[in-house]
């Protein structure tokens, strides 16, 4: 993996759930800002998305 960038890292931190607050993740948002330092640090673009519902995911095959 030479290139630079060395490509896309994509991350999902749902961290609220409606409806159930006992399962709210608490300080998920360090799990995304470790993720996206590492991430950053080998060169990937990262891309990160929260609280997303079921409804807006898009599917296989769609273009960021």
């Amino acid at each position: 993996m030479m290139s630079n960038p060395r490509g896309y890292m994509l991350i999902i931190n749902n961290i609220n759930f409606a409806g159930n607050p006992s399962a709210n993740r608490t300080g998920a948002e360090k799990d995304t800002e470790n993720l996206r330092t590492l991430f950053e640090a080998l060169h990937f673009n990262v891309i990160s998305y929260h609280n997303v519902k079921k409804k807006d995911l898009f599917a296989p095959g769609d273009v960021l």
